[in-house]
């Protein structure tokens, strides 16, 4: 379940874009990729001690289907747990899965 060279640079481009240069040494966006998904998080640096590893805070999870050839948008709750997001379908495009993030419809993101 390979995702394609093209989405993960697609996914780079938009986490990269998505906080404002002069805001990235307090929150920056890492992707943790893997075989079949792809998790994006939110880093900061730990506000008691800015010398320690930051601070990561799992916020959405894109999942590659390869035998349908498409995209699910997951969210994580308080618990760490991925959920599929309500009303939203899978999208054979991973443009799709960034966009509902940026439009934060259900206040999950």
């Amino acid at each position: 379940m390979a995702i394609s060279d093209l989405d993960l640079h697609v996914l780079q481009r938009w986490a990269d874009q998505r906080i404002p240069a002069h805001a990235r040494s307090q929150v920056w966006i890492e992707l943790d990729i893997k075989p079949g998904h792809v998790t994006i998080v939110e880093c900061r640096p730990f506000f008691l001690d800015p010398d320690s590893e930051p601070t990561r805070r799992p916020v959405a999870r894109c999942r590659w289907t390869n035998t349908t050839k498409t995209w699910a948008l997951l969210w994580c709750d308080s618990n760490g747990r991925f959920r599929l997001v309500p009303d939203f379908d899978t999208s054979p495009t991973i443009d799709a899965l960034l966009d509902e993030i940026d439009a934060n419809r259900t206040g999950a993101f």
